[in-house]
């Protein structure tokens, strides 16, 4: 499906991806994953960062989610992708805590846990905050 041609000589794959979607899965805890569903999230998450990304044409990319990732995560996990992921485009990072301690919202959030960023707006702050800092730091 994905062949390399001159243009796309980069659409080659070997184990060594596939490893780094299980390196990937490994970043997480048991505190960021609590439960089957936020763990079929984060194995999808994982394939379109190791393979989705390195595709270079809308078509390509398309493609890999409708005819082989959502049908895959379907057939083995019995999961379908627009009952599980409910913000586009699927992210997960350890830059950003958004798990709670006992999922206690009023408690201080957990840093350095690698899970979903389902809110883009605090994403988006952090990011802007680092940058802002970046800049004062390197003028």
């Amino acid at each position: 499906m994905f062949r390399p041609t001159p243009a796309k000589s980069h659409y080659t794959y070997n184990l060594r991806d596939v490893s780094k979607v299980f390196q990937g899965i490994s970043k997480t805890t048991p505190r960021a994953v609590r439960s089957e569903d936020e763990m079929v999230k984060i194995w999808a998450h994982e394939c379109t960062r190791v393979f989705h990304d390195r595709l270079i044409s809308e078509t390509d990319r398309t493609m890999f989610l409708d005819e082989i990732l959502k049908p895959q995560m379907k057939e083995t996990f019995r999961k379908k992708w627009s009952d599980l992921v409910l913000v586009e485009p699927l992210l997960f990072a350890s830059f950003v805590p958004t798990v709670y301690p006992d999922n206690d919202t009023t408690k201080k959030a957990i840093p350095d846990i690698y899970c979903e960023m389902t809110d883009r707006g605090l994403m988006r702050k952090v990011c802007e905050d680092s940058l802002v800092d970046f800049n004062m730091m390197n003028r």
